[in-house]
């Protein structure tokens, strides 16, 4: 199918005006050239309609300055690593009548059942067992997940890479994008591995977290001082803050407010 800027309806125009999403996994993973990742977003921009994209390879080479053996070599190093997937609809004489691609991430379709859940999240699809390199890019693409959502100040980012991933995140959800409350979470759980009682579960970090956001009554500032209160007294557990304070009332509230 020639492509037609003149196109409307289910046919995008040239320059589509829609957001652009590049996962976490793509971002961070050196496998795929940089040029490639720009060509991936492009593509999860083109497919809000029809939840693929159908441009031709002269469309991309046209508004990224490239040639048509450029656009199919970044297309390549994004299906080989299970980021796109291509489907193309023969003709007369086996020729290519229609290529559809799908992107891993598309937040504009509104049920891309069709795809693989795994490529549904951004994550590579993987036919072999991934070896140790993988696993640590892997482990490394949680930790920048975090810190993209979270940024904490260095020696908070220290800590935070010395835990296991799955600690690591379970952490990062229960901080709620709150860099002060992530920063004594990481001293809390470091504290707690000096004292060879490390948070070793992530049922552990729901539990604490369940009862930090019942003394503190959800509030940011009052979960971060019960927190500081335990790292300085040495407690592995959580409990309401000593010497008569009593809950701040001062920050704003994290998840739900539980007096509603």
């Amino acid at each position: 199918m020639e492509w037609d800027e003149t196109m409307t309806d289910d046919k995008l125009p040239a320059q589509p005006g829609y957001w652009a999403i590049l996962p976490a996994g793509i971002r961070y993973d050196d496998r795929i050239p940089a040029n490639a990742k720009l060509l991936y977003a492009e593509i999860s921009s083109l497919t809000g309609k029809t939840g693929y994209c159908f441009a031709p390879d002269s469309y991309f080479a046209g508004i990224y300055q490239i040639t048509e053996r450029s656009v199919r070599r970044l297309l390549a190093a994004l299906e080989k690593e299970g980021y796109i997937r291509i489907e193309r609809e023969a003709g007369e004489h086996n020729a290519t009548v229609e290529r559809r691609i799908f992107a891993g991430i598309n937040p504009l379709a509104e049920a891309p059942s069709s795809l693989d859940k795994k490529v549904q999240t951004g994550v590579p699809v993987r036919t072999k067992k991934s070896g140790s390199s993988d696993k640590k890019v892997q482990t490394h693409l949680i930790y920048q997940e975090i810190l993209s959502i979270t940024p904490i100040a260095p020696e908070s980012e220290a800590l935070l890479r010395r835990l296991p991933p799955e600690i690591a995140r379970a952490i990062g959800e229960a901080s709620d994008r709150q860099p002060e409350l992530l920063a004594a979470w990481l001293d809390f759980a470091q504290m707690r591995a000096a004292k060879r009682s490390p948070i070793k579960t992530v049922r552990t970090v729901e539990l604490l977290d369940k009862k930090l956001r019942t003394l503190s009554r959800a509030r940011t500032d009052s979960a971060v001082q019960i927190l500081q209160q335990s790292v300085e007294r040495g407690w592995t557990g959580l409990f309401p803050l000593k010497d008569g304070e009593t809950p701040s009332d001062a920050g704003g509230y994290w998840g739900e407010d539980p007096e509603g």
